[in-house]
């Protein structure tokens, strides 16, 4: 059996995440730098109800899950 993980993002995580989004193509072809991604990982950790998951087999971060309280994300916000 392939031991599964899911725990709290790391920094260290970003390329996997930032890969798998990419293969995904949940991020439309605009991907983030790592630069990008960490500035923007350092944000959502500055806010104490969100946390970022990650389900890592292998010691490799594939699948991302973000959590959150009800309050919309700064990031996701869109324009009415």
């Amino acid at each position: 059996m392939i031991p599964v993980d899911i725990r709290e993002a790391t920094e260290a995580d970003l390329p996997d995440l930032l890969r798998a989004y990419g293969e995904s193509g949940i991020d439309a072809g605009e991907a983030l730098t790592l630069d990008e991604a960490r500035a923007q990982f350092d944000r959502i950790a500055r806010y104490p109800s969100y946390r970022f998951f990650v389900v890592a087999v292998e010691d490799v971060a594939v699948l991302p899950e973000f959590q959150g309280n009800d309050e919309v994300h700064p990031n996701t916000a869109q324009a009415a």
